[in-house]
């Protein structure tokens, strides 16, 4: 039997190297990236929840009493395509947006957490001022798509780099 050239031997091992070393860059990658993206998401809940309290602080239309029930039109647009409900001093819902259904927001004020809610990845924040305690939250989907995105690049990729290489 014949045995391979040294520079077939240093090409093959090249390409190994370089297949392990890809792997190995984009194994780190990818959560760095999810939790970047959580932690961006994170912000934003905040922003929203902060946006909702100094509507219903400053909004002339805002209820006086903190028990009462919150009309559609005191939400911001940004926060109708969330899942989002507001509770009153004594834990009475207050308000709760249609696309929530039965689903309830579950978290301990201050945090954010994932939560599956009608079968798909969420993230709900939860936050207290004053008499209101808010929860804000919204789908992962985008965040999951992307990281699909990049594992099917991973997949085509190695392939045509161990060619290349």
């Amino acid at each position: 039997m014949r045995r391979l050239s040294l520079k077939v031997k240093v090409g093959v091992y090249s390409a190994l190297v370089t297949v392990v070393a890809l792997i190995a860059g984009f194994a780190v990658l990818m959560p760095v990236l999810y939790y970047h993206q959580v932690s961006q998401l994170d912000e934003l809940l905040k922003n929203d929840a902060e946006e909702l309290l100094r509507d219903l602080q400053n909004f002339r239309g805002a209820p006086v009493d903190p028990r009462r029930p919150l009309s559609v039109r005191l939400i911001p647009l940004s926060l109708r395509g969330r899942y989002l409900m507001v509770e009153g001093p004594e834990g009475q819902v207050i308000y709760r947006s249609p696309n929530l259904r039965d689903a309830k927001l579950e978290g301990d004020p201050g945090k954010t957490v994932t939560v599956v809610i009608a079968g798909r990845n969420c993230r709900v924040g939860v936050w207290r001022e004053g008499p209101y305690l808010i929860r804000i939250g919204t789908r992962l989907g985008v965040i999951e798509g992307f990281q699909d995105d990049l594992k099917l690049a991973l997949l085509f990729s190695l392939p045509v780099v161990a060619l290349v290489v």
